[in-house]
């Protein structure tokens, strides 16, 4: 991580890998912790502690594969490269085309976001969440007799946090690079 001196106040900011062709991971451990930190995500982030050095590259291997599951502009650069960028030809949000070989810092940055959601709640990466993920469940009742089933959640202490809104900073790095799935019209008759 590089810090500038800006009239004696260190500014710490992110130093981005360049991939190469056979690059097999986006971004490392190292660049996550300095994630966390320039962001100031979370004042207790593990550094250094072996344990969790590995649950770290766990979480940075699942968001990687979420990251490289969508569908994005233009075409891998290399044919046999591993991940799905550099990718070519790229616009950003403002018209401009990206170097082809170039990856852009939003897709490393949404691999440390969706790295560190995953280290926090393993599985928030998951495209499925159900009411048992939310909340915890109170009771359940099971009648054998004329089969019927209930359960009971606690939902007194928290709204429920849903993945999208966990997700919202690592949807917004990637928003402008994604190709649209397409709008929904609404149809009427006259």
């Amino acid at each position: 991580m590089a810090k500038y001196n800006i009239g004696g106040i260190k500014i710490p900011t992110l130093t981005y890998p360049r991939l190469l062709r056979y690059t097999e991971i986006y971004i490392t451990t190292d660049f996550l912790d300095d994630y966390v930190e320039v962001l100031g995500l979370d004042s207790n982030w593990p550094i250094g502690v072996q344990v969790e050095e590995a649950k770290k590259e766990a979480a940075v291997y699942r968001a990687q594969i979420y990251v490289d599951s969508l569908n994005y502009q233009g075409a891998q650069y290399w044919s046999d490269q591993y991940l799905q960028w550099p990718r070519y030809p790229v616009t950003d949000k403002s018209g401009y085309v990206v170097r082809a070989e170039e990856t852009p810092y939003d897709i490393f940055n949404a691999v440390a976001e969706g790295a560190f959601q995953e280290y926090k709640s393993p599985g928030v990466l998951q495209p499925i969440q159900t009411v048992d993920d939310i909340y915890p469940l109170q009771s359940s009742e099971v009648a054998a007799g004329s089969v019927s089933s209930k359960k009971s959640y606690d939902t007194s202490n928290k709204r429920p946090v849903t993945n999208t809104e966990r997700l919202k900073r690592l949807q917004d790095y990637l928003r402008q690079w994604r190709v649209s799935t397409g709008t929904f019209v609404k149809l009427s008759r006259t």
